[in-house]
């Protein structure tokens, strides 16, 4: 979900801008280097992960354990991105969304302890 996320707002910086121009407590600049630095920083590290778990990585689990703190933030800043498809969604599609978004870091986090556990270390 996160990628596609990605793929969309960087795909439609225009929009994005539109969208932020309504924001009136922060600059519309800031926040969209924030959003072009966060999505491309963030992008190999969810193509890393995906292919960590395809390729089998024995240490993926101890590498996840080490990653977690830094992408929780960014993960959770992340999560308020489908209000971002405004002119597209409806404001409570956006919302259950987002909902999802905020729980994807957690239920990974227990997937990588899970993975951990069988003996692929």
């Amino acid at each position: 979900m996160y990628l596609s996320f990605y793929f969309g707002a960087l795909g439609n910086l225009q929009e994005v801008r539109e969208i932020f121009l309504d924001v009136n407590w922060i600059q519309q600049d800031v926040l969209l280097w924030l959003l072009v630095i966060t999505a491309s920083v963030l992008i190999p590290v969810r193509l890393f992960l995906a292919m960590a778990v395809v390729f089998d990585f024995a240490r993926l689990p101890e590498k996840f354990k080490h990653m977690f703190p830094l992408l929780l933030p960014l993960d959770l800043l992340w999560a308020v991105s489908p209000f971002l498809l405004v002119h597209h969604v409806s404001t409570g599609l956006a919302l259950a969304m987002s909902a999802a978004l905020v729980y994807l870091p957690f239920t990974q986090r227990s997937l990588m302890l899970m993975y951990g556990r069988t003996g692929n270390q």
